[in-house]
């Protein structure tokens, strides 16, 4: 990551304590922690530094940073960020309705993150204590109907909230003109594209009993 010029940001992402970057690599750590092997709760399909190494160095932390600073090549022009604080790259310091609408769609895609994965959290724990196995529940064309109510539905789906938040955070006159028509569908669907790439690689393997519990 190309390091942001504001000091207070890079402390926000970088500290090596209480940064972004640092605290979810403990958390990381810490869920999967393998001190004792009775305590082994990395999956097989996890490699030792995924499961161990803690701060902002572990792979996790790094690849999930990849997604949201370069998520579709390797230029930062595509990073999250630019791509939604476009009045500010641009040169254009925002109004205060203009500022609401972006920080709105930040605000969404987070919890559209959080929504969506515990959607795919909850179909992989059923499915393994019904004995159909995860493959139900993972992208490219997952089969359970739950699962695909709880994303899909057009009311009560991760997707359909997430899209009415944004638009609920930029009504008319506060949109930056940097965004298109269509701009919180879009913004939604590439968030999305991220989520499937990684959800099959996070659920890798069976849930312990704990987790089935």
């Amino acid at each position: 990551m190309v390091q942001p010029s504001d000091t207070t940001t890079n402390a926000c992402i970088f500290d090596t304590v209480k940064g972004a970057q640092a605290k979810a690599g403990t958390s990381v750590a810490k869920a999967c922690n393998n001190v004792k092997p009775t305590d082994d709760k990395c999956p097989d399909c996890y490699s030792a530094a995924e499961c161990s190494v803690s701060g902002l160095l572990n792979p996790w932390v790094q690849t999930t940073e990849g997604d949201i600073d370069a998520p579709f090549s390797n230029s930062q022009l595509t990073a999250f960020p630019r791509l939604i604080y476009c009045t500010e790259r641009d040169g254009t310091t925002p109004g205060k309705d203009v500022a609401k609408c972006e920080d709105g769609v930040v605000k969404a895609l987070v919890k559209f993150v959080g929504a969506k994965n515990k959607c795919y959290s909850k179909c992989i724990a059923n499915a393994y204590k019904t004995g159909a196995g995860r493959g139900i529940c993972l992208p490219p064309a997952p089969v359970d109907p739950t699962l695909n109510a709880c994303i899909h539905d057009p009311v009560k789906g991760a997707e359909a909230k997430a899209v009415a938040a944004i638009n609920k955070a930029c009504p008319a006159g506060s949109v930056p003109t940097c965004y298109s028509g269509t701009f919180a569908n879009t913004f939604v669907s590439s968030t999305e594209t991220k989520i499937d790439q990684r959800a099959p690689q996070i659920s890798c393997g069976s849930p312990s009993g704990a987790f089935l519990n």
